[in-house]
């Protein structure tokens, strides 16, 4: 007969994960009995000497690294350079301690505002030349950029605290810059010299030191405070040796409060008042231009919730928004919307155009396609921040840079928090766009040339390339100039191109397998004039509705501002889409046009062709009366505008 084993007393009992994974109890108790002892040890050598006559050492290590940070920090501030650009001049900034920001514009004197700067800190600005060689330009070409300098002092005059925060951020990274570099050197100093006295020698200086330690914090302290304040005490005086005075000819503007030393006074006094002139009549006419376009909308408004279908130029058939959404199954408020700019050059007058268009149509996304600056250099940053914060809480502004910008703007841009394409697909608010800059540079008295080996079919051919992919899934082009996106319309592989670059109005037309459509000059731009000051012609925005249910944009609607200051608002109108037949027939200037598909073997183009076309050829023929243009535009305008490889719009 077999005999049965007796089952263990703990057969049944769970087992505990430690125990599964080998940390059993005899073994926990170990690892635990070495925690214990190797604590003792830490506590012992951070007590050491552990005669009660020195902090505990890692006290005395910390307070080694507060030093060395703390002076590491003070040098960084009080050393901090950078050199950038104030108005159109280079020019060199600097921190001081006098709670002063300081122009210094040499023997004439200087102009001085209450610093923004933390604590007692302040900055000087000391101008140098203005970095341009106006005996290589021609007459007009100079007239240009004399006219951009002006424009430069304007900025200043408008928004002074734009400049000084400028400076600061260029301050403090320098300072930061410096820090780091100071500390890393006294660090190393430190580590290298107790590696050079060995260990004997450097465990006698620690135990002597240490008997020291309260005594040399209290002698670091005492020597920065001194230090600091005779240096802060001497830049005081110094600013008030000469004590500026305020000028009646700044009253009214922002720098009403600056301080004006030496001869400068005299020369604001006697020449200041033409400059404000210029500055008043500026301010002026884009606070009436924005209290004009908030009444535009208000009209607009009135007229839609009356159903006044007259004011829509598109056949009653294919016209509202309602029945656009009721086609789509999409309800209004799901509908995002994107407003479009262009051709902005620098014109921070539209600023606050453009953000109270934004704020009116709630707009979550600001598509500029490009040409924000004139140049597309440093002094043109104010330029792109003043844009880049022109927009209502929430929004984001897409932006694909032009043949007037460089790949500095898109730096600058892309700082000021902007998404700047380059040329890989991204997805903004729900809306994919792809695009990239624009392959040619037009700078002022030299003409375009290539950026880098891609020309425009090139790179049209590139972006095609990419939006092909799978799962690129592009919604809308956005490239500054129309020819480029040729190609990528010609594959059928993104349904709308939104561009800019020739400061008229093109479009919606068809585009190969896709729709284009061409924004104006969101400036007012026009050939032969600068874009700074009062509008020299009519700026447009252009208002999109986009469905992220059918990933097609619904409507737009057109947004105008003239130089007498007036603004309208026009009716939201069907957007065409590539599956609506190829065919869609306008009741605006363009009456009874047909709008064809363009064959989709065209190359690319620099500029629109002025060659006689039907409807057989693809390509509508233009209406000379129309406001708006074709690609068809006259040869004298062509003429006019393919000077210099036809890329200086």
């Amino acid at each position: 007969m077999s005999q049965q084993s007796t089952p263990s007393p703990h057969a049944g009992a769970p087992v505990s994960l430690l125990d599964r994974i080998g940390l059993t109890a005899a073994r926990r108790n170990a690892l635990s009995e070495r925690l214990r002892e190797g604590w003792a040890r830490l506590s012992r050598w951070a007590r050491f000497p552990g005669d009660k006559t020195a902090p505990p050492r890692v006290v005395r290590y910390m307070l080694v690294l507060l030093g060395v940070l703390l002076g590491s920090a003070i040098f960084g501030v009080v050393t901090a350079r950078a050199d950038s650009n104030f108005g159109p001049h280079n020019a060199h900034y600097e921190v001081t301690v006098d709670s002063t920001f300081t122009l210094d514009v040499g023997p004439l004197g200087s102009l001085e505002l209450d610093s923004t700067l933390p604590a007692f800190l302040g900055a000087r600005a000391t101008l140098g030349e203005i970095p341009a060689n106006l005996t290589a330009l021609d007459a007009s070409e100079t007239l240009g950029a004399l006219q951009q300098d002006l424009s430069m002092y304007l900025q200043f005059f408008a928004a002074p605290q734009e400049t000084l925060n400028l400076a600061a951020e260029l301050l403090v990274a320098n300072a930061i810059q410096r820090a780091l570099l100071c500390a890393a050197v006294v660090g190393l100093t430190i580590a290298g010299g107790a590696w050079l006295v060995g260990y004997t020698r450097r465990r006698e200086l620690a135990y002597r030191l240490s008997r020291k330690t309260w005594t040399a914090v209290a002698a670091y302290l005492v020597l920065g405070a001194t230090v600091m304040t005779i240096t802060v005490m001497q830049s005081r005086q110094r600013t008030e040796a000469e004590p500026g005075r305020t000028t009646a000819v700044l009253a009214g503007t922002p720098l009403e409060d600056a301080r004006i030393t030496g001869r400068l006074a005299g020369v604001i006094d006697t020449y200041g008042s033409e400059l404000i002139g210029v500055y008043e009549k500026n301010q002026n006419f884009y606070a009436g231009a924005d209290a004009a376009l908030r009444d535009a909308f208000a009209a607009r408004k009135q007229i839609t919730e009356a159903g006044d279908e007259k004011s829509i130029p598109f056949r009653a058939q294919a016209s509202t928004v309602l029945q656009a959404a009721q086609e789509n199954q999409t309800p209004e408020e799901d509908l995002i919307t994107i407003l479009q700019v262009s051709d902005l050059h620098c014109n921070v007058g539209m600023a606050p155009l453009i953000k109270s268009a934004a704020q009116e149509v709630g707009a979550k996304i600001v598509v500029n396609t490009g040409d924000t600056t004139i140049n597309g250099t440093d002094i043109e940053r104010f330029c792109v921040q003043s844009f880049a914060k022109a927009l209502p809480h929430g929004a984001v502004m897409v932006q694909s840079d032009g043949n007037h910008d460089s790949s500095l703007t898109s730096k600058q841009a892309r700082d000021a928090g902007v998404v700047v394409l380059d040329g890989k697909v991204v997805e903004v608010a729900g809306v994919r766009f792809l695009g990239d800059s624009d392959p040619r540079a037009t700078r002022i008295g030299q003409g375009s040339t290539l950026v880098g080996e891609e020309n425009y079919a090139d790179r049209g051919a590139r972006l095609a390339s990419v939006a092909c992919e799978p799962g690129a899934d592009a919604d809308i082009l956005a490239i500054h100039t129309p020819a480029v996106g040729t190609p990528v319309m010609a594959s059928g592989c993104v349904p709308v191109q939104l561009s800019g670059h020739f400061h008229k109005r093109i479009g919606p037309l068809y585009e190969g397998e896709g729709v284009r459509y061409v924004n104006s000059s969101s400036a007012g731009a026009i050939e032969g004039n600068v874009t700074i000051g009062p509008l020299k012609g009519t700026a447009e925005m252009t208002v999109f509705r986009f469905d992220p249910g059918t990933r097609r944009i619904v409507d737009l609607q057109i947004i105008a501002i003239t130089p007498q200051g007036t603004a309208t608002v026009g009716a939201r109108t069907r957007f065409p889409a590539p599956e609506d037949g190829n065919r869609v027939i306008y009741e605006g200037p363009d009456a009874g046009r047909t709008l064809m598909t363009r064959p989709s073997s065209e190359q690319p183009r620099d500029e629109p062709t002025n060659e006689p076309t039907d409807e057989q050829s693809g390509t509508p023929t233009p209406d000379p009366s129309s406001s708006q243009t074709t690609d068809n535009e006259s040869s004298a305008d062509n003429s006019a505008k393919t000077k210099d490889h036809k890329g200086d719009l």
